[in-house]
């Protein structure tokens, strides 16, 4: 079996990630799923009951709707997802913690601080902890 080599644009995400890049509940997702508001699917699990969607999807999807109101890119949403597979770690902490602070009520950044700013990333602190 060839490795896939994931990117990006399309690396696989399920209800969890695309909660977390879109800044709302798994649940809010999860109804968008039943109703039959998200995009199509890029690949099944378990018998068709687990959908996965590439970033690049999610994201055009978002743009599209405008339910990316902090205009995540995919380099941004491939960063936060990787953030989120590490369940237990420090960082998600931090990152949810630093997000609350950063975004108004209405998904935007305030003061204009930006945290995908290369130069802020330092605030994200030390993970080792």
């Amino acid at each position: 079996m060839e490795k896939i080599i994931y990117n990006e644009e399309n690396f696989p995400i399920g209800v969890d990630e695309v909660a977390k890049i879109l800044g709302v509940k798994s649940a809010t997702v999860s109804t968008w799923k039943s109703r039959k508001a998200m995009p199509p699917a890029d690949a099944l699990l378990n018998k068709g009951r687990t959908r996965l969607w590439s970033i690049k999807t999610i994201v055009d999807w978002a743009n599209a709707t405008g339910r990316n109101p902090m205009n995540i890119s995919y380099e941004q949403a491939h960063f936060i997802v990787g953030v989120v597979e590490e369940k237990s770690s420090p960082r998600l902490a931090r990152w949810e913690q630093m997000t609350e602070q950063w975004l108004d009520n209405e998904g935007t950044w305030k003061n204009d601080y930006n945290p995908f700013d290369m130069e802020k990333w330092d605030d994200l602190g030390n993970f080792d902890d």
